[in-house]
């Protein structure tokens, strides 16, 4: 049975922060929003993988083989990403006319917002650096960029 990869860093935020909440916070989102991932992925399972006692939140034994599993996964994802990025900036690629424009001319709503993001203060510290935390942040990888 196939799981939505979407259920899978709401899971593991929950069962790390044990807060609802935080979790929501974390993820950038609502509170309803991871409720409803969570709940999505134990109907998958078949089984309730959080205990919720009241306002808390709290890993149970049944979630924690899932968590064990979905956690390494994702980093090795991402380590796969990154030693394919490097493996594509090595190949020297040939660019087309077209290509060879400036990036100004080919996007200007990119670079506005790239500009934006660093008058704000997001320089490379506050942008997801792999797999985990894009879907954390629901951000692009370093990878992609």
């Amino acid at each position: 049975m196939r799981r939505p990869l979407q259920t899978l860093p709401a899971f593991c935020a929950v069962a790390r922060l044990a807060n609802l909440g935080a979790a929501a916070e974390k993820l950038h989102l609502t509170d309803s929003a991871v409720s409803q991932q969570i709940k999505l992925l134990e109907a998958q399972l078949g089984f309730a993988a959080l205990d919720r006692p009241g306002w808390r939140v709290a890993l149970n034994a049944a979630g924690e083989a899932p968590l064990r599993a979905v956690e390494p996964a994702l980093l090795q994802l991402d380590d796969g990403m990154r030693a394919a990025a490097a493996a594509a900036r090595a190949v020297p690629r040939s660019r087309s006319s077209c290509t060879a424009r400036s990036r100004s001319s080919i996007c200007p709503a990119k670079d506005s917002m790239r500009r934006c993001a660093r008058a704000a203060g997001g320089g490379a510290a506050s942008r997801p650096s792999g797999l985990l935390d894009s879907l954390l942040i629901g951000a692009a990888p370093v990878w992609e960029r």
